[in-house]
């Protein structure tokens, strides 16, 4: 499995499990902002009196890879493995290869 990696960036609601404001810059230098879960982007004990920003990362699936701006990209689908998609309902995205991770578990 891949995630892409986000920074979280608020505490933003106690709900169970508590939730975070979490974002990522896509390759053509657009900001995505998401709100989900803190278990689910990090594995840290966040609340609202932690630090911020945090790192964290969106499990995601490669939908294919190219090259844009003159780096390697890869087109993401945060819908993969956990149904994540931004605040304004997209879930597929460019990135910088660099910006993913292979991870066996995520978080």
């Amino acid at each position: 499995m891949h995630a892409v990696g986000v920074s979280i960036t608020e505490y933003v609601s106690d709900d169970q499990p508590g939730w975070v404001r979490c974002s990522f810059t896509d390759a053509a230098g657009r900001q995505w902002q998401f709100v989900e879960k803190a278990p689910v982007v990090s594995s840290a004990n966040l609340t609202a009196l932690s630090t911020y920003p945090q790192p964290g990362q969106i499990g995601c699936r490669v939908l294919s890879r190219s090259a844009e701006h003159g780096r390697p990209t890869a087109r993401i689908d945060t819908s993969d493995p956990w149904g994540i998609e931004s605040v304004d309902g997209n879930n597929v995205f460019r990135v910088f290869v660099e910006q993913l991770k292979d991870v066996a578990d995520v978080p």
